[in-house]
């Protein structure tokens, strides 16, 4: 497992984000047809107060909406998090 201090190279807004994907992997979901989002992993179906990503991670879900979230690149949840993530499944 990659961590925060492994991420270098990468312009400052990019690291930030991997850092989070780092720590909050277990906490993606993606942009679903139907304008909601679900969780990767469990299929839960969650929804955004406002704005919209087709991948994020979240700190937190109060009833079934995300607080905290960011945009991220999918790829990254192989990349660090390979342990949780098999490749093909997002």
């Amino acid at each position: 497992m990659k961590t925060c201090r492994d991420v270098i190279g990468m312009d400052f807004a990019d690291r930030i984000r991997r850092c989070l994907v780092a720590g909050f992997f277990n906490n993606a979901a993606k942009l679903h047809h139907t304008g909601v989002y679900k969780t990767v992993r469990e299929n839960y179906t969650l929804r955004i107060y406002m704005g919209s990503a087709l991948m994020v991670i979240y700190n937190e879900v109060l009833q079934d909406s995300m607080r905290d979230i960011t945009v991220i690149e999918p790829e990254w949840l192989y990349e660090l998090a390979p342990h949780f993530y098999e490749f093909g499944t997002i």
